[in-house]
């Protein structure tokens, strides 16, 4: 991944917010990239080609370096793509095992479980598409949220950093402005990208990502 520090996006934000610290700028450009790439899911990767092993429905995504993975768009076995289910159309699954799940549920955002349960190990079976999201306390994020949307990042920092109270940079007003600005641009955004669990598993595999 080509990344970008979220110091470069100093220079977007702090035009109306020249007083404020940049340690809470940087958290707030943070904040707004992580909630821009979740509402979007315009950030996303595949994981490599990894086994299914007989008897573990259960398959851990370990996310890239400083990501958080937001959402699990995809998933493949065999080149097949998977079904995905509810929890109340999980339940009423029967036990069963085949050589070839055919559906799946993500019980958190990084477990996938499969149905039916894997019978055989089979490899290079599993394949996963995820959305990303920068972690919480990652340092830099993908460098096209710069060079795309850094405009539309820094609204969003500059309208969380208006709006905290008792400030000299404090400015409700333009903040609640710029706040519904930043909601809007997420969901132009998400046009166009769309346009182009309660039980824990025993056992979890993690599978790297290219």
């Amino acid at each position: 991944m080509i990344a970008a520090d979220w110091r470069e996006f100093l220079g977007l934000v702090r035009i109306s917010t020249a007083q404020c610290p940049v340690s809470a700028i940087l958290a707030k450009v943070r904040e707004a990239a992580r909630e821009f790439c979740a509402g979007t899911r315009i950030w996303t990767a595949a994981t490599e080609a990894a086994a299914i092993i007989a008897g573990q429905p259960a398959y851990g995504l370990r996310p890239p370096d400083e990501a958080d993975i937001c959402a699990v768009l995809a998933v493949r076995v065999l080149g097949q793509r998977l079904a995905p289910r509810t929890p109340d159309q999980w339940r009423a699954l029967p036990p069963a095992a085949a050589r070839q799940p055919v559906q799946f549920i993500v019980r958190e955002p990084s477990i996938v479980h499969l149905y039916p349960t894997p019978a055989e190990d089979v490899p290079a079976a599993f394949q996963a598409e995820v959305a990303l999201q920068p972690s919480v306390r990652s340092a830099r994020g993908p460098q096209f949220l710069l060079t795309r949307y850094g405009a539309v990042i820094a609204k969003g920092a500059q309208a969380e950093l208006l709006i905290i109270p008792d400030r000299p940079w404090t400015d409700p007003a333009n903040g609640a402005a710029l706040r519904q600005e930043f909601k809007e641009d997420i969901a132009a955004a998400k046009i166009g990208v769309e346009g182009g669990g309660a039980d824990a598993p025993s056992q979890v595999k993690y599978i790297p990502f290219c």
